[in-house]
């Protein structure tokens, strides 16, 4: 294999493409990139066997071939090599790399061990269904993933497609996030995403800001994800979404409108009490304010007062200070909105920007001193 190439090409598909190389010790290969070398330009794939990135990069082939080469090397020497055009020559097991005045060799492995990355076909490629502002899409929802491993189904997001709609959503049992985009889709569908992929789509939306478009691949159960000349392909997790409407409240007693920035940075304030004590931070909703509170016996106390709109009777609830920040950091607008009933009842949280976005947070079971 021989190609020429420009640095600022290879550097940033490298770097996209070796997040997702893994390092498991039993399947070394998976720490590799794959090189291949065709008329069509040079292509760069890495997986993790449920996540898989595939990038195309325009350049001058002299000579096909195919090499894997270490992910975290080719991250590391990429960013140091000159602007200007980069020649890779694969001999044997070893690829050599110049630029300039700089010259490295790397020891390969044979790409006969790379696992097979399935392609869309071209017959199939007018089927993709496009999601506009789908970085958007995508980390006001993966986020809510529960990562305990001994219940999948919760791993991942789980879409629904109708012809109106799109629905996204999220859950780890203690939180959910939901969102909706409207648009026109020919087909529905209803299947679960790894969030771990979805936090890979959220990253290679369309430079131009035309979103991603996704296939589904029946027969490998997979979904495949385009953008320019990248793919994510990903395996659909198999199972049953729980009956996730069931804890978001239909009405609610108490409704409060408050600055995002202020609310942000008392939960900040307040988070250095409550690592010390199970990270519960206390919200409270009165008359035209609403406060952040958190205590430590070893540490000492904290409140906030925030001014806020607010409907309804005064109301207290103890939140995990974390769950809050994860919703504020998905927040695109000023002001966020939250709505509760009870001490024990979902607690609903909004951003009052974006209305299709919705978060619900289980609150926590406290005991209060004396009792």
């Amino acid at each position: 294999m021989k190609v020429i190439l420009l640095q600022e090409n290879f550097n940033k598909a490298i770097a996209q493409v070796s997040r997702i190389a893994g390092t498991k010790v039993d399947l070394p290969i998976l720490s590799n990139i794959l090189l291949s070398a065709d008329k069509t330009g040079l292509k760069l794939s890495a997986t993790n066997l449920e996540t898989s990135i595939v990038q195309q990069i325009p350049c001058k082939v002299e000579e096909e071939g195919k090499i894997t080469i270490s992910a975290k090397i080719l991250a590391e020497i990429t960013p140091s090599l000159s602007a200007g055009n980069v020649e890779l020559e694969v001999k044997k097991e070893e690829i050599r790399i110049k630029c300039g005045r700089f010259f490295v060799r790397l020891n390969g492995m044979d790409s006969k061990e790379f696992p097979n990355i399935p392609e869309i076909e071209e017959k199939e490629k007018n089927k993709a269904v496009l999601i506009e502002k789908i970085k958007d899409f995508s980390r006001q929802v993966f986020f809510a993933a529960s990562v305990d491993e001994m219940r999948p189904v919760l791993n991942g997001v789980r879409l629904k497609v109708s012809k109106n709609e799109i629905e996204a959503v999220a859950t780890d049992g203690y939180r959910l996030s939901r969102k909706i985009i409207k648009g026109n889709f020919e087909e529905e569908s209803l299947f679960i995403v790894p969030a771990r992929a979805f936090l890979e789509v959220s990253k290679f939306e369309n430079e131009e800001g035309k979103g991603m478009k996704f296939l589904l691949d029946n027969k490998e159960n997979q979904i495949i994800f385009t953008a320019g000349n990248a793919q994510i392909i990903s395996r659909l997790i198999e199972g049953k979404f729980p009956p996730f409407s069931k804890v978001i409240p239909e009405s609610w007693q108490t409704e409060a409108i408050l600055d995002k920035k202020e609310l942000d940075r008392s939960v900040k304030m307040a988070s250095i009490f409550a690592r010390q004590s199970a990270n519960i931070i206390r919200l409270s909703i009165e008359k035209n304010k609403a406060i952040i509170s958190a205590n430590a016996v070893s540490v000492g106390e904290n409140k906030s007062e925030i001014e806020a709109k607010v409907k309804g009777d005064s109301l207290q609830v103890a939140l995990n200070f974390r769950f809050v920040q994860d919703f504020l950091n998905a927040v695109e607008g000023d002001e966020v909105g939250i709505k509760l009933s009870g001490p024990l009842t979902p607690v609903i949280f909004t951003d009052m920007k974006d209305k299709s976005f919705l978060h619900v947070i289980m609150p926590v079971r406290v005991q209060e001193p004396g009792a």
